[in-house]
């Protein structure tokens, strides 16, 4: 499960969401992503597979907590950090084949 580590470095907090796994009999952790000053919003990359698992396991079921959305990307394989997830956006520039799954959460999140 991934979660959202914070770093400190002079006056300011950068956050990332990081992954706990172990390593040779020592836990490590892995970046998954920099989330930034504000880890309120995730932006994730998508390539073709994932948009279209999104498509089919996400966008198109009657999704009514943050729980059963996690479930979902689970599924598809996309990390999240452990707060509740309020809105979800999908966004495409047009000629271009790439898309962003932007996640924005209530509250941010101390670790």
């Amino acid at each position: 499960m991934a979660y959202v580590r914070s770093k400190k470095r002079g006056d300011k907090t950068y956050y990332y969401l990081v992954e706990g796994r172990r390593e040779n009999g020592k836990v490590k952790q892995k970046v998954l992503r920099y989330l930034g000053t504000s880890p309120k919003v995730v932006k994730v990359n998508l390539d073709k597979a994932k948009t279209k698992a999104l498509a089919e396991t996400v966008f198109l079921a009657d999704i009514k907590t943050s729980d059963e959305l996690k479930t979902r990307l689970d599924q598809v394989g996309i990390p999240y950090p452990e707060s509740d997830i309020v809105e979800m956006n999908l966004s495409h520039k047009i000629g271009e084949k790439k898309f962003n799954l932007f996640l924005y959460f209530a509250t941010s999140e101390e670790v």
